[in-house]
C-alpha cells in the first residue's frame, strides 16, 4: 500500500519508532507488553502483532551477513582496559510443545547459553556478551557463535588472554579446547560439589572444609586433594567405587584446578556468569507456570533478551531495520503525528 510504504512500516504493522520499543518488550510476555503499552498510551498493539514482530526481527537477525555483525562488534564491544576474557557455556532445560524436536508429545530439552566476559587486570568483570539458543543437537549454533566471538577478539586484541571456564561436562571441554585457550579452569564450585560427595565417606566432619580450603588456596591444591582421595579410597570399609568416581574427576581435571595461581593472576575460576545467563535469559522468561515453547518463538525471545543483556540491541536494531526502504516522510521524531501510530 502506498501509505504503508511512505511510513516505512515494519512487518506491515508498526512504524519504526513504534516497532523498536515493541521488540524491546521481548524481555517480558506479549500479554505483559500489551498491558504496558495500553497504560503508557500512544499505541495499543495486540499480542499477535508483538509476537509476529519478535519472530520477524529474529529471522532478519539470523539472515544478516558477517559484515553486519562485524560492524556491531567494532562499535565498541571490547573494553579498552580488558586484559583477559573468560568463555563459558552451559545448558538449562526448557519445555517444548508437542510436535517440536521431532516428538509427538510435549517434552523437556536442553537450551544452551554462552557468555564471553571481559576482565581488567584485577579480575573485575567489565562487560559480558550473552548468547542463547533453543535446544539443538550438539549445541552446534551456540558453539559456532562462541568460536566467532573468540576469533574476532583475537584479531582485534591479540594481547587479551582467553580463559575457558565451565563445569565438568566432557562435551563442553571438547569444544572449549578447540578454541585453544591460554588457560582452562573447571568451575571451582562444581569441583567442590565433587569434593562434598567424596567427603560423605570420610569420618572427620571437617574433611570437606579442610580440603576445600586446600583446593582453593594451596598452590598444589589439586595434587593434595587427589592424594587424600586415594588414601580415603583405600581405607577398609569405604565405598571404594564411589570414591574412585570422584578421584577420576579430579585426576582428569587436575590441570584445570590451579585456583590459587589463577586468582593471583586475576583470572576467573567460576562459571557463575553463564549460570546466571541460564537464569536471566531462559528461566525467568521461559519457565513460568504452564509455559511450553516452539523452537521458532523461543529463539526469537532468547535472541532479543541476549542482545539487550549484551548492550548490542541498538546497533542490532539498526542493522535489522536497514533492510526496510527508508520512509518517504519523517516518522521517527516523537513530535511527528505519525510517530507512534500505524
Amino acid at each position: 500500500m502506498p501509505v504503508d510504504e511512505s511510513l516505512g512500516l515494519v512487518n506491515d504493522d508498526l512504524t519504526r519508532t513504534a516497532a523498536q520499543p515493541g521488540l524491546m518488550m521481548g524481555h517480558c510476555t506479549a500479554r505483559e507488553a500489551e498491558e504496558f503499552f495500553e497504560k503508557v498510551g500512544g499505541m495499543t498493539p495486540s499480542v499477535s502483532t508483538l509476537q509476529r514482530l519478535t519472530v520477524t526481527m529474529q529471522e532478519r537477525w539470523e539472515s544478516l551477513g558477517p559484515e553486519a555483525l562485524a560492524s556491531i562488534r567494532e562499535a565498541g564491544d571490547i573494553p579498552q582496559e580488558a586484559v583477559s576474557v573468560s568463555v563459558s557455556l552451559d545448558g538449562v532445560m526448557v519445555a517444548l510443545r508437542a510436535g517440536e524436536d521431532g516428538r509427538a508429545e510435549a517434552c523437556w530439552r536442553e537450551a544452551a547459553c554462552g557468555t564471553v566476559s571481559f576482565h581488567d587486570a584485577e579480575g573485575e568483570r567489565l562487560k559480558t556478551i550473552y548468547l542463547g539458543r533453543m535446544p539443538e543437537s550438539g549445541k552446534l549454533t551456540l558453539k559456532a557463535q562462541l568460536a566467532s566471538e573468540v576469533a574476532y577478539i583475537r584479531r582485534a586484541r591479540p594481547d587479551i588472554a582467553i580463559t575457558a571456564v565451565a563445569d565438568g561436562a566432557p562435551d563442553n571441554w571438547t569444544f572449549l579446547e578447540s578454541l585453544s585457550p591460554e588457560t582452562q579452569a573447571v568451575d571451582f564450585w562444581h569441583a567442590c560439589e565433587h569434593l562434598r560427595t567424596a567427603s560423605d565417606h570420610a569420618v572427620d566432619p571437617r574433611w570437606f572444609e579442610t580440603y576445600r580450603h586446600i583446593l582453593r588456596y594451596d598452590p598444589r591444591g589439586s595434587t593434595r586433594v587427589i592424594r587424600a582421595l586415594r588414601y580415603l579410597r583405600d581405607k577398609p570399609g569405604r565405598n571404594r567405587a564411589a570414591i574412585e568416581r570422584e578421584l577420576a574427576f579430579f585426576r582428569k581435571n587436575r590441570k584445570r584446578m590451579c585456583y590459587r595461581d589463577l586468582s593471583d593472576r586475576g583470572i576467573a575460576i567460576g562459571s557463575g556468569v553463564v549460570e546466571a545467563a541460564n537464569k536471566v535469559l531462559v528461566t525467568q522468561r521461559m519457565k513460568r507456570s504452564g509455559m511450553r515453547w516452539r523452537i521458532q518463538g523461543g529463539q526469537a525471545v532468547l535472541t532479543v533478551r541476549a542482545l539487550l543483556k549484551s548492550g548490542r540491541f541498538e546497533s542490532a536494531w539498526k542493522a535489522m531495520i536497514g533492510e526496510d526502504a527508508a520512509p518517504a516522510n519523517d516518522n521517527t521524531s516523537l513530535n511527528h503525528p505519525l510517530a507512534l501510530v500505524a
